[in-house]
């Protein structure tokens, strides 16, 4: 995360130790410093004035004074927290988990309030807000688990959101310009802040761009107020190799290729395993591996995402969650793909 004034870079790293935690470097100078009290530090960003750093760590919101002192805990997080954005107005927008609305809170602490109402039409994944000049309205992204994200923007005043347009991932602004991935490219859009629009065509502007793969993807790119752009370029984080290790901890063997993998649970009999993983548009869906062979097969095909499979006790069953309905449904079929899908469970919730 650059600063606002484009001057100093926070970023998480693992150090020598092997422990990851936030470095900051200003962009003058030939090395960054490792900042203290920050271990297991995740989706930094800057106060408007460039001095605070805002993070995630220990299950908390936190914030630290560059010049010195201890991170100061804000607010709880429960899971994986998926970015924030601090406003001049004084409030901090924050996703506290992936399937959890977007919540604020002043900027020195106190109660927390919903930011964003969810609904069936924004999808139960959404995070990475980016506060837009003047810290009324706010970017942020929501996902349904099928296809490309949407780009939405709320209003300090409202939990009401708009969408303004898709993208494979987060979106900043800067110098009239939404900058966002499409796949691995990074774009720049035309962007007028009175009408909350975009304004024209969108043009690449780099490459190769990484992305960090999860429900939410989160490209690797940053931009400040005074235009200054940070990207990292590589091949999407995230993928995974599923890998057999002895008692020991020797790695024994591998079961198919790398990818990104949501979740993975064993038959009862051990030969086969069940992953909820993405197809080549981003939709989440679950895949047979035979274990043996290393070869998967698909096994949803829905434009929902689905996600949590377990297998009955006698292994003829699946059981599974869709977000075909807008949130998590329990759904079931047959383990050697022949019938159709059943739902077993539904109401209003996830």
């Amino acid at each position: 995360a650059i600063s606002p004034d484009g001057k100093r870079m926070v970023f998480a790293a693992t150090g020598e130790n092997g422990a990851s935690q936030l470095w900051l470097r200003a962009l003058d100078a030939a090395s960054a410093q490792p900042l203290l009290d920050t271990e297991g530090g995740t989706f930094p960003f800057w106060s408007p004035d460039s001095r605070w750093v805002g993070f995630f760590a220990g299950g908390k919101l936190k914030r630290l004074d560059t010049r010195g002192g201890p991170p100061i805990p804000l607010a709880d997080v429960v899971g994986a927290a998926a970015g924030g954005s601090w406003s001049p107005k004084g409030i901090i927008v924050f996703a506290p988990n992936t399937f959890a609305p977007l919540l604020r809170i002043a900027s020195d602490g106190g109660n927390t309030s919903v930011a964003v109402a969810m609904d069936v039409a924004m999808g139960t994944a959404h995070g990475f807000p980016w506060f837009l000049p003047g810290g009324e309205h706010f970017l942020f992204v929501s996902w349904r688990g099928a296809g490309r994200m949407q780009l939405r923007v709320g209003s300090l005043s409202s939990t009401a959101s708009t969408v303004i347009g898709e993208a494979d991932s987060n979106a900043v602004y800067s110098e009239g310009h939404l900058l966002y991935l499409r796949e691995n490219s990074l774009m720049a859009q035309p962007f007028d802040l009175r009408s909350l629009r975009t304004s024209g065509e969108a043009v690449p502007v780099a490459e190769h761009v990484e992305r960090f793969r999860d429900l939410v993807v989160e490209g690797a790119f940053s931009a400040s107020a005074t235009g200054l752009l940070a990207y990292r370029t590589g091949a999407d984080a995230g993928l995974r190799q599923l890998t057999w290790f002895d008692r020991l901890g020797k790695p024994v063997g591998t079961v198919g290729e790398p990818r990104t993998f949501f979740d993975i649970q064993f038959s009862p009999d051990r030969k086969t395993l069940t992953a909820s993983a993405p197809d080549a548009v981003g939709n989440y869906d679950l895949w047979m591996y035979d274990v043996g062979r290393g070869l998967p097969t698909r096994f949803t095909v829905d434009p929902a995402g689905e996600y949590w499979a377990v297998f009955s006790l006698d292994g003829r069953t699946v059981i599974f969650n869709s977000t075909r309905k807008g949130h998590y449904d329990l759904y079931r079929k047959p383990a050697n793909g022949a019938g159709a899908e059943e739902l077993i469970y539904a109401d209003d919730a996830d």
